[in-house]
This record gives C-alpha cells, structure tokens and sequence, in this order.
C-alpha cells in the first residue's frame, strides 16, 4: 500500500511539473481535470484502505429480559379432624372438646415470601350466601385463626399461630417438614368455646358449594410477599366444601348452694344473701327457677309463694318486679331471663353469663319457730334450633 501511494504521488508531480509547460489556451481545462482527477484518486484510496482493514466478520450486541414472577402459594390439604385424625366436616362438632385443623401449605418460592394463613371460619345466619366478610362480626357467630410470618422466617415456629377472632381456644402445635424452607404441615389442637353458635348438622350434598343452612362454613387461605392471595373452600380429593354442625350446649352453676336468710319473727321478712348464678347457652333461652315443694321445717311449712325473686339483685335480668313463686313443681317457674313466651338473646360475645340472684322470705303470722328449708332448681331452656 504504501509502494502504490509512492507511485501515485510521483505520478501526480510529474503531471503538475508538465501542466506549468503547457500553453495558456490549455491551462483552465487542464486544472480543472487534475482537480476531479485528485479527488477521484482519494476517493479510490480511501476505499481501498477500508476494505483492505476487513476481518470477514462484524458484530453488535443487546440485552434480553425474562420476568420470572412469583408462584402464588399452594394449600395442598385442608380439613377440620378429630384428635383420631378423621374429618369432621359434615359432622356436627361438641363444644369444650378437642379437635385439630389440619394443614399442608407449600411456598415455592421459599417459605420466607409467605406472610398469612387464615383458618376462617364462620356461622352463615341460615343463608348459605353469607360470607366470612358478611357474617355478624362477633365472637360466637365467627373464628380466625392466623398464622403470621411479617417477619419474613425462612421456616414455621408454632408461637406464629395465634386466634384473631372468635371465642376458640387454641392447645399444641404440631409442625413436620415437608420440603425443608417451602412446605410444611401443621396439626393445630383447637376448642370451641361454650356459646360458640349452635348450628345444624349439614345433611345435602355439599360438592357444589356451601349448601345448608343454619351451618357452620369454613375456608382456608394463604398470603404471600407479592399479594398473591389464594383460597380453598373445599377438600381436595373429595370436593366436599367446610361445613359442619355444632351441637347444643347448655350449662348452669350456682356461685354457692344456699340462699340463707337471717332469724325473722313472724309477720315479718328477710332477705337472702345473693348467689351469683354462671350460665351459658349457645343459642336464645330462658333462665328461669322453680321450687320443688313448700318451705318445711319437721311437719311445719311456709307456703312457697311467701318466697320473692328480687328485681334489685341483677338490673341486666328481665325480671322487671319482685315476684313470687306462683307454686311448686316446674311448672311454676320465676322467669329470670326470657318469659314464658319469649326467649332471652343469645349472647354475641361472651363465654357465660353470670346473674345474681337473691329471695325474700315472708314469714305468716302464726309460724312455728324452726329452720324452713326449700329445694329450688335452676334451669337453662334453649331454644329448638331452626328448621333449615
């Protein structure tokens, strides 16, 4: 190349050298021909020098991108089991005994991105439309228990089961490993409380959703990082959706056996001490009393009705007056909550319901001295459950 530029140069002087020989009718034309000349020999060599540079190969580069997103997490077994290990669901539950939920939950993309698992469960009012979200928001008609891992651990601990809702009591926590840090089992010992709602033992088929009314439903659901959020409503190998019954639970105690009232002379009155009275029922019922027999001491009585139920011991009763027993036996009661026509509200909230309770003895003109004694019965009447 750089023999060939050599000899150009050369050639290109010679022509100059002659050009300033040449007459002056040729000078313009000539000049303007060496220009283009000049410049077409650039060209060429410029040309040439890229071509002779040439590898026989070129490139250029760019990216590509793959958006791998999360995989939402999976319940692979859900159900509600007796400390046997059989489901109950479609079965009707007792209160105050033990019972397990039973899960199998998988985060695949590590247990760390899962944040929540919910066990909901709730009363449906005797609508089968009725939902977790929809359902009276009170500790007896609804229950969740969660399971919360905002600190983002790379594997379960037990003390991350906790109740957020609902009269429900939780026992042992028993956790196995499936998949170490994305799959894990969990067996969770639980109690319904004593007023948990009364409901109907679930008799349709229940594989094309929650199909009886005046039942318990259920669902469980998992949360992970990302806001997947997925739920199951029914079991995976039967198709058969959370619904169960809970039997009827009615319970009475007296806070001391004796209603004793102090020394009172004939013509007279004296009033009992209180007694504080704890019942449950988990479903509308009346409280009410009544005397077995007559007040006796020996072969001497007092008539019962000369025995008042005072209004001025529990102001929350629906005893609205001092009354008295109308006469012996059950069918002669005092009602304290509820009336003979109605029943008293279930209560939402609480476990119990404690009422006090207090008499006055009015003594006859006329009565033998002595030490009178009655038996009185204390009794919780619940309501018959609805008819679905």
């Amino acid at each position: 190349l750089e023999s060939g530029l050599i000899s150009i140069a050369r050639g290109l002087s010679t022509v100059l050298r002659t050009s300033r020989c040449m007459s002056d009718f040729v000078s313009v034309p000539l000049r303007r021909s060496l220009v283009v000349g000049i410049t077409f020999f650039a060209l060429v060599m410029s040309l040439g020098q890229a071509l002779a540079g040439d590898s026989g190969s070129s490139n250029d580069n760019g990216t590509i991108t793959g958006v791998v997103n999360a995989n939402a997490p999976t319940i692979n077994v859900a159900d509600i089991r007796n400390t046997g290990n059989t489901t109950v669901t479609g079965t009707q539950l007792d209160v105050l005994s033990n019972y397990r939920f039973y899960l199998d939950v998988t985060e695949s993309n590590g247990w760390a991105s899962l944040r929540n698992v919910y066990v909901q469960l709730w009363f449906d009012l005797g609508t089968d439309t009725t939902t977790f979200a929809t359902a009276t928001a009170a500790n007896n008609y609804r229950i969740n228990v969660t399971y919360d891992n905002s600190a983002a651990q790379s594997s379960p601990t037990a003390g991350q089961w906790s109740v957020k809702a609902g009269n429900v009591a939780l026992g042992a926590v028993v956790m196995n490993e499936i998949v170490a840090s994305q799959e894990y089992a969990f067996q969770i010992t639980f109690q319904l409380d004593a007023q948990i709602h009364q409901a109907q033992l679930p008799s349709a088929a229940r594989n094309g959703g929650y199909s009886n009314a005046y039942s318990w439903n259920g669902q469980f659901t998992a949360r992970d990082a990302n806001g997947n959020l997925v739920t199951r409503q029914s079991d995976a190998t039967s198709g058969d959706y959370y619904e169960f019954g809970v039997f009827q639970h009615t319970s009475v105690t007296l806070g001391g056996q004796n209603w004793a009232a102090g020394g009172v002379a004939p013509g007279a009155s004296s009033q009992t001490g209180t007694v504080t009275v704890t019942h449950t029922s988990n479903a509308n019922y009346k409280l009410h009393v009544y005397a077995n027999g007559n007040l006796v001491s020996g072969t001497n009585t007092i008539a019962i009705g000369n025995v008042l139920a005072l209004a001025a011991a529990d102001l929350s009763d629906d005893l609205s007056s001092n009354t008295a027993f109308p006469g012996t036996g059950s069918g002669n009661p005092i009602y304290l909550m509820g009336s003979g026509a109605t029943f008293h509200a279930f209560a939402p909230n609480t476990n119990s319901t404690a009422t006090v309770v207090q008499f006055q003895i009015n003594v006859p003109l006329g009565t033998p001295v002595g030490t009178y004694t009655a038996t009185l019965v204390m009794t919780v009447q619940q309501q018959a459950p609805p008819t679905p």
